[in-house]
Order: C-alpha cells, then structure tokens, then sequence
C-alpha cells in the first residue's frame, strides 16, 4: 500500500505477514551512541535490549548480506574518496542465503519451520520475496503461531472494536473480507484484543473506533500527536564516473 499524508509518503504493507512483506529485510542494531543521546539517561539500554535483539535475530534468522551491487561499490568507492572507508560494512539481514536457488528443509528451526530457497540475489525483496528466501513474519511468527493453533484469517479488515459486557468475553471484533465487494460484516468475540497493524493500522484504527463509531471513548486525547517514521528517505544519487 501507498498512503499520502501531510509531509510525508508511506510505503507499507497489506497482508498476512504486514510490512515484513515489503520491507528491505536490513536488521540492523543502533549504535551505542543512539542510547546515549536520545534515552533516558537512568538506564543502560544497550545492557537492557541486547537479550531481546539477540532473541530477535535468532528468529528473524539474521546473517551477514553476501551480495554486493554496483550500488555498494560505488558507496564503497565513495567511502574511499572521503577518507571513511572504516565505515563501509555490508549489512545485517533476514534472509536466508544457502545455495542459490537450492531448496531445503528449515535451515533456522532445527527442521521444524517451512521449507527456504537460498537467495538468487533477484532484488525483488521491496515487493515481496517470490523464491522463499527472505525471513517474513509468515515464514518464522506467524507460521508457529499457526501450527500452534493459532488461526490466521486473511483478506480480513477490522472496523470496529465494541467492547461488551458478558462474562467469557470483553470485545467484538467487526471485519470485512476485501476480497468481496460489499462484504457483510463478520463478527469475532475475544477476552482481549492486541492491535499490532503497525503505525498506519493501528492509529487508524483507534481513531475511528474513538471517533466515528465511539466504541472506546477513554483512548487519550494524545493520540496521533507524536508519531514518527523509521527514518527512512528514499534518495536518489548519480555519479561522474562512467
């Protein structure tokens, strides 16, 4: 999905795995000097979020990236000409690489994942991996979550959010299959309900069941006021070599 907002261009995902599904799989950790400048100062925070990044990689299957483009050359060449190329690096990234085009048994779960195809290298990662080697959420999370017995429902978008006053259950959940046009509403009963559909999603969401439908009334008045993007600036670059 692309989505115009003041100031700003959004590229994200819509489907089963969200935007895993169109990211560029780079993994990458702050550096130290991220906490230091930007944190509360009380907590070592590279000391406190190293266990989660370390769990997170092990599941996200992080590796070293084994390609190098053109594109990286003329970064890497850039880096020599400005006298920094100690900052050069590849990057960290979910993706499985093994033998290109080659496919295996789940190389990241002791065999109990899906099947993976090693890396051809296509670049077709930002609009969704056809070969079965980049690491989407529906290939790691949401794949045990499923043969757990968790069930994923597809082509579903939530609409409202009712809380409810029954003793087995605290909320229903209204959704629509855009797959079909003029879809009647379904209906889902929960205890609880955990809305992770991303900044994009999630504060939509909010504010309709706040405002139009006035389904949950007590969300903050501060919502929406401080939201921010990953940072990412899509920038285009020439070079006066041939």
């Amino acid at each position: 999905q692309i989505t115009l907002l003041k100031g700003v261009m959004v590229l994200h995902g819509s489907g089963v795995g969200g935007g895993s599904l169109v990211y560029a799989n780079t993994l990458m950790r702050p550096h130290d000097n991220v906490f230091n400048k930007n944190w509360p100062k009380k907590i070592n925070w590279k000391k406190e979020l190293d266990p989660c990044y370390d769990l997170a990689e092990k599941n996200l299957g992080v590796c070293e990236n084994q390609f190098e483009s053109e594109a990286d050359l003329v970064i890497k060449n850039m880096s020599q000409k400005l006298n920094i190329e100690n900052t050069y690096h590849k990057t960290q990234v979910g993706v499985y690489f093994g033998e290109s085009g080659k496919t295996v048994n789940d190389p990241f779960f002791k065999g109990h994942g899906p099947v993976r195809t090693g890396c051809t290298g296509c670049g077709a990662c930002m609009i969704g991996c056809r070969i079965g080697a980049k690491n989407t959420l529906d290939k790691n999370y949401l794949y045990f979550a499923e043969k757990w017995g968790s069930e994923i429902i597809p082509s579903a978008q939530v609409l409202e959010i009712k809380p409810i006053h029954r003793s087995d259950h605290k909320f229903e959940v209204h959704y629509s299959n855009t797959e079909i046009y003029f879809s009647e509403k379904n209906i889902l009963r929960s205890k609880n309900v955990i809305l992770s559909a991303g900044v994009m999603g999630t504060v939509d969401l909010l504010f309709k069941n706040k405002i139009k439908y006035k389904n949950l009334p007590l969300i903050s008045e501060k919502l929406g006021e401080k939201v921010r993007t990953n940072g990412e600036s899509l920038c285009g670059a020439t070079s006066f070599d041939s």
